[in-house]
């Protein structure tokens, strides 16, 4: 495994686990290197965020319900734990927070922590100090519009002429706002969706630390 140092961040440690090839075992790795530096790091708050629209890693660490109804699908279709902010309401997946980036950037009055998940509450095996930013099938519906929206010209955009950017780094965004608060040791894993997409690009952006998973 290759890791590469891309860049210091206002947190403790940030790292895109990235192949572009599928089935190399990066969702694999990603689940057991949060888990295992989240048991020997009790202090410190943990976070994976779901990248992949195969939402393989959510899966795991969430599972099903007593009804054998998988919390992913509901949680992605805001059957339950659906964000509302203002009139709208927003899945807690990484698809959802994108929406609302991309409608109206990251809002001073919207913590972003509203959209993680404690895993321990959905399995009681994890880690306590464990987070999910879960992942969404429609990520890639997502993708186009993001696209779209990233190329626009500054006479058009919300974001004036820092579209690309803004939109490039809108989960490193996502990421520092959680970080710059008080009292929280923050360190992230990305599990990076294996296209080269702009979901990728995003993902990759946010980190501080690039691991790519070598066949």
């Amino acid at each position: 495994m290759e890791v590469v140092d891309k860049q210091e961040m206002p947190l403790e440690g940030s790292y895109a686990i990235w192949n572009n090839r599928g089935g190399s075992g990066k969702t694999t790795l990603t689940y057991h290197l949060a888990i295992k530096f989240a048991l020997k790091n009790p202090d410190k708050t943990i976070l994976l965020i779901d990248m992949c629209p195969q939402t393989d890693l959510s899966h795991a660490l969430l599972g099903d319900d007593e009804h054998k109804q998988d919390h992913v699908s509901q949680i992605g279709t805001m059957k339950k734990d659906a964000m509302v902010f203002g009139e709208q309401k927003f899945a807690k997946t990484v698809s959802g927070y994108l929406d609302l980036y991309s409608s109206q950037g990251l809002p001073n009055n919207v913590d972003p922590r509203t959209f993680l998940l404690n895993v321990s509450k959905f399995n009681a095996q994890l880690p306590r100090n464990l987070y999910l930013l879960c992942g969404d099938a429609s990520i890639e519906l997502i993708a186009r519009s993001l696209e779209q929206k990233r190329n626009q010209t500054a006479s058009v955009s919300q974001f004036g002429a820092q579209a690309w950017k803004s939109i490039t780094t809108s989960l490193k965004q996502f990421i520092g706002k959680i970080a710059a608060r008080k009292g929280i040791k923050l360190v992230v894993f990305i599990d990076v969706h294996s296209s080269c997409s702009i979901i990728s690009e995003i993902a990759l952006a946010a980190c501080g630390y690039f691991a790519n998973k070598l066949l």
